[in-house]
């Protein structure tokens, strides 16, 4: 009987010591964007920085996803078919207002961007628009050093109104990394004495 208590607790000893290490090693996040020929969102992820390939966490285009989201809005929903609503004080409106963008500055400083590649096809119903806004934004395209890693291109379409475009972007954390800032806000807004 003792050997199995033994076994158990080593089989839980040794999932925990896993569980630590995933949480310590960084996770790259990919996320793609493109509006053509039709509006698509896809977002993977890769455990262990990279050692692992990418595993796709959503996809706009799969019916899977859309399928699920109404499910979960069925299950929010009350008995009688309206959705259940947790009404917020203004006082824990206003802590979250104040502990806000301390969280989001401490969340940013832990995102690191791998890469940043965008491209982008621009036009405004007037051509001569379409230039001075082209100009407006040759900085943001010409201004930073060349990189394979960062890549922004603007296109200008003299044709008439238009805007499309593609973005891929992969950024690397640490999940552990997350945990204090998210502590630190909850306690500033749901804190003891709150």
């Amino acid at each position: 009987m003792s050997i199995l208590f033994w076994s158990l607790g080593a089989v839980a000893l040794v999932l925990f010591v896993m569980f630590l290490v995933v949480l310590s090693s960084p996770v790259i996040v990919a996320l793609k964007f493109a509006t053509e020929p039709r509006l698509r969102l896809q977002l993977a992820a890769s455990p262990l920085g990279g050692a692992i390939p990418f595993v796709s966490v959503f996809d706009s285009s799969a019916r899977q996803a859309v399928q699920k989201r109404r499910a979960q809005s069925k299950k929010k929903r009350g008995r009688d078919g309206h959705e259940k609503k947790h009404r917020f004080t203004k006082r824990q409106i206003a802590r979250v207002g104040r502990a806000a963008p301390r969280f989001i500055r401490d969340l940013i400083s832990v995102f690191r961007i791998k890469r940043f590649r965008t491209s982008i096809q621009l036009g405004l119903a007037d051509p001569a628009d379409t230039g001075q806004l082209l100009g407006l934004l040759a900085p943001l395209t010409y201004a930073q050093p060349p990189s394979p890693h960062r890549v922004i291109s603007v296109r200008p379409n003299f044709d008439g109104a238009h805007l499309s475009g593609e973005a891929d972007i992969q950024v690397r954390f640490v999940p552990f990394l997350i945990v204090p800032p998210t502590i630190r806000f909850a306690w500033r807004v749901f804190g003891v004495g709150k």
